[in-house]
């Protein structure tokens, strides 16, 4: 008996070779003596103390049993205490003394074990149950079952229990240092230790067959099967069949039941699960939660169903295969059913019980030898009570463990079946993907063209543009002339708007439409409109309306090639569905905020149509009526009032007409404006100016020429960059045009060669055909002074050389000479009185026509004639009223 209780605590102290993982290997003598001080004191050098405690004590139990205390009092602690310090104290410090050392070696152990046994109990349940409600719980559970047992009184039956878990003990102890001492070296195991659940068999045969055999075997000996002598080595015989069966066992399986599957490191050291950090040795790819996960949250996981490992190395699928080769196919069956799970069940549990009752009838034996036959019999008759109560928690656990093993088939069906159309969607989204990459190619191809197809339409248009400017202002070209120089005009402004709108989408798409802020006539913007849709709409037989309210400032802030592109677009879709009615612009001001409706009696919207008008290429489909466009003119214009930061809405019912209505923050500007404007320029005062035309197209050469030749303007031509930097060294210009597109050098590199390698310091305008160029759109820092686009406004072009020059222009007929001078002489009386009453009345066609009755009868100079065919044109009333009135009163 003292030999299996001595026995029973190796297993206790052989876990103290554990302690080594936390000793740091010592590299100095202070440090070597430190490690061996740790060692003996708590790691397996406690062996050595628990042996001299052992023999102390043994010393005491002789001299208290030779001092006459009776054998029974002899074991308890507090006598033997009592005993040795009486041997050197006096009798009070003796009490005391004693007191101490028994509260102080009370509280160790029953700490200890209770701290050990919470940590046996989790690690046992973690792993039986995947659940971890925390070492707490198992503290208190480890402490309720001691108070138990004191309770009950079972404490004197501890030396039979520690018997028989001796045997257990030095049984697992015999196949662990088997495996580590014997198989390791002669390579029946693999090399590397693994911890790990998910890397390991449910069951090794090599260390629990061995352990098993020898707790057979030792219960066996202890039980007497081979006599009282054999009993007495029962524990070593455990030891000993444990150590000789692990090596024979692994011989036989060859190590195949070490390690479960590949356990290649996990990419990172953080667990997918409980997001901590941990060693990479302690973490495992787990392809149930596809990530790292640690080997605590392995161990605890319960919804995977070791679905890392193969299905013969779990538990189930170990026996299963087992019953396979060793039982007939239907027993075998049998035990993969449930009622095999039953039958295991209630075995296990039913030894179990039996187990507890033979070690109480044992500790019973002991105590009242007398009573043993009674005894015998309550124990059966509770083991047959607890036996059936054991099969029906068995049944229950049975079911309930199918239902869980079909709902566990059923969930692992729907989540192959969600995997399955989730990589399905993976494909289609990758399909997606894959379409999209190729409609953003295609789109940014689409833009590549645009812009390389509009750069080319913009250089033939530039000089068409530019010659009809150039007619208009012509004083040569025949009368019934001009109306065919201004339609060709308008007909070149309306291509430049259509290029520029085919290029705003692709602008608004890519994110970066640029929005200026000049400043603009907003009166004059407006009046342009007027006319050019009064004309529009009177051929369609309908009436346009123009109300502009007194509050309309003459000047704002803003960017009047989008604001003249917003209303363009509403005014010609108005027009465009509109059979019969009318077509109304309304305009109005109000702290610095401005209101554009555009109203139609036309055709009107459906409200189902209303959601997708402001969509590209939408349009209202009509058969019996259709009407021509792109479906892309409302689109951009609600892109364009999104960007300005205004608000575009609809209101519509269909055969009533149309509402839409644009709210936009235009800042009032301070200028004035004048009723007059400058006549045709015929030169400038001062010394003649050298200019250098840079452009590749010679069309565009030729357009200057004539534009700036007849003003007095000195002119070079180059073709190329080079032949530019060639000019400006021999001979430097006062100012240079320079296009940005051309053959070897570009107008950037041209413009920055001329002020960083010449030094010259003269101004550089860039013409552009690109599409992002616009009047005022460049960076203070770039290597030209003003950016002007193709096609060019002569207007513009001659005032922004005339801003960089500081010139000061002169007129056809002298300065001053336009406001009638010798026309007064020359003009009729009869048609001078005409055209008042016209200009009175306010009748456009009769003052149109009155005009060019004049210029046909010689009654006015061409200067007169060219101003009052502008202002007419630009209903400009007043102020031609104002002009004729002058010169018929002789001012």
């Amino acid at each position: 008996s003292a030999t299996g209780i001595v026995l029973s605590l190796s297993a206790q102290i052989g876990e103290q070779v554990d302690f080594l993982r936390f000793l740091p290997e010592p590299s100095t003598r202070g440090e070597r003596r430190s490690w061996w001080i740790a060692l003996i004191a708590a790691g397996p050098g406690w062996a050595v103390v628990g042996t001299l405690k052992m023999l102390f004590g043994s010393f005491l139990a002789v001299l208290i049993l030779n001092a006459g205390t009776p054998a029974d009092e002899a074991v308890e602690p507090t006598r033997m205490y009592l005993f040795a310090f009486e041997t050197g104290l006096t009798p009070e410090f003796a009490i005391l003394a004693t007191a101490a050392f028994v509260i102080l070696s009370q509280l160790k152990i029953n700490v200890t074990n209770a701290y050990a046994g919470s940590i046996a109990w989790s690690n046992f349940f973690s792993r039986l149950t995947h659940h971890h409600p925390g070492r707490v719980v198992w503290l208190v559970f480890n402490v309720a079952i001691a108070l138990l047992l004191m309770e009950f009184g079972v404490f004197g039956a501890l030396e039979s229990t520690l018997a028989v878990y001796s045997h257990v003990a030095l049984a697992w102890i015999g196949a662990v240092t088997a495996d580590l001492v014997v198989n390791l070296p002669l390579g029946l195991r693999p090399k590397r230790i693994e911890f790990r659940r998910g890397g390991l068999f449910d069951i090794n045969p090599v260390g629990t067959g061995a352990m098993v055999l020898a707790t057979l075997v030792s219960f066996a000996l202890w039980f007497g099967a081979l006599g009282d002598a054999a009993a007495a080595f029962s524990s070593l015989s455990a030891l000993g069949t444990a150590f000789l069966a692990a090596p024979v066992i692994a011989l036989a399986t060859q190590g195949r039941f070490y390690i479960a599957r590949n356990l290649d490191r996990a990419e990172g050291t953080g667990c997918t699960i409980c997001q901590n950090q941990f060693d990479p040795e302690d973490m495992l790819y787990c392809p149930f939660h596809a990530g790292p996960i640690c080997s605590l949250c392995c161990s605890l996981e319960s919804r995977c169903n070791d679905a890392c490992k193969p299905k013969n190395a779990r538990a189930g699928g170990m026996s299963q295969n087992l019953a396979s080769r060793i039982l007939p196919p239907s027993i075998a069956k049998l035990q993969a059913s449930v009622f095999g799970s039953f039958f295991l069940f209630s075995a296990v549990f039913a030894l179990l019980v039996g187990a507890i009752l033979m070690v109480v009838y044992q500790s019973l034996e002991v105590m009242v030898p007398d009573a043993a036959d009674a005894v015998s019999h309550a124990l059966t008759l509770a083991f047959g009570l607890l036996a059936v109560l054991v099969g029906v928690v068995a049944w229950l656990y049975a079911l309930s463990n199918e239902s869980r093993d079909l709902a566990r088939t059923e969930s692992e069906i729907h989540n192959r079946r969600l995997v399955a159309e989730i990589e399905a969607h993976e494909e289609t989204d990758a399909a997606l993907q894959k379409a999209k990459e190729a409609a953003e190619a295609a789109n940014e191809a689409k833009s590549r063209y645009l812009l390389g197809i509009t750069h080319e339409l913009r250089t033939p248009l530039n000089a068409i543009l530019g010659y009809a400017q150039l007619l208009e202002t012509d004083p040569t070209l025949p009368d019934h002339r001009h109306g065919a120089v201004r339609v060709i005009r308008r007909s070149s402004e309306h291509l430049a708007d259509l290029i520029e709108g085919l290029l705003d989408v692709s602008k608004i798409e890519a994110g970066r439409l640029d929005v200026a802020r000049d400043e603009l006539a907003l009166r004059e913007l407006l009046t342009q409109l007027t006319t050019v849709f009064t004309m529009e709409a009177g051929e369609k037989g309908l009436s346009f309306i123009a109300n502009i309210d007194s509050s309309v400032p003459d000047f704002i802030f803003g960017d009047e090639k989008r604001l003249r592109q917003i209303l363009i677009n509403l005014l010609a879709n108005a027009t465009r569905y509109t059979d019969q009615g009318s077509v109304t612009l309304t305009v109005s001001y109000r702290n610095d905020t401005a209101r554009f409706v555009v109203q139609d009696t036309g055709r009107g919207i459906s409200e189902a149509m209303q959601e997708r008008i402001f969509a590209p290429f939408e349009r209202i489909q009509d058969p019996e009526n259709p009407v021509p466009g792109t479906g892309l003119g409302l689109t951009i214009t609600k892109l364009l009032v999104e960007i300005l930061g205004g608000e575009l809405t609809l209101e519509s019912e269909p055969g009533k007409g149309s509402r839409f209505d644009v709210v936009l923050y235009l800042s009032r500007s301070n200028r004035v404006r004048t009723e007059n404007r400058e006549p045709v320029r015929s030169g400038y005062q001062g010394q003649p100016k050298h200019i250098l035309i840079c452009d590749d197209s010679i069309a565009h050469r030729r357009l200057m020429e004539d534009a700036l030749g007849p003003l007095g303007f000195r002119l070079s031509m180059a073709e190329t960059g080079e032949l530019a930097l060639d000019f400006c060294r021999n001979e430097p210009p006062d100012l240079a045009l320079v296009d940005q597109a051309m053959p070897g050098l570009s107008g950037t590199e041209t413009c920055g060669r001329i002020r960083q390698d010449l030094g010259l310091d003269l101004p550089l305008i860039m013409v552009s055909a690109n599409a992002d160029a616009a009047p005022g759109r460049f960076q203070p820092d770039d290597c030209y002074d003003a950016l002007l686009s193709k096609p060019v406004n002569v207007d513009l072009l001659l005032d922004t050389i005339g801003r960089h020059l500081g010139l000061t222009w002169t007129y056809a007929d002298g300065e001053g000479d336009v406001q009638a001078g010798s026309a007064k002489a020359a003009l009729a009386d009869e048609a001078l009185r005409e055209l008042l009453e016209a200009l009175s009345i306010g009748h456009v066609a009769a003052v149109r026509a009155n005009v060019e009755r004049l210029a046909r009868q010689g009654g006015a100079s061409p200067a007169f004639i060219a101003r009052a065919r502008e202002m007419a044109e630009r209903l400009n009333l007043r102020g031609l009223k104002k002009m004729v009135e002058e010169m018929r009163d002789g001012s």
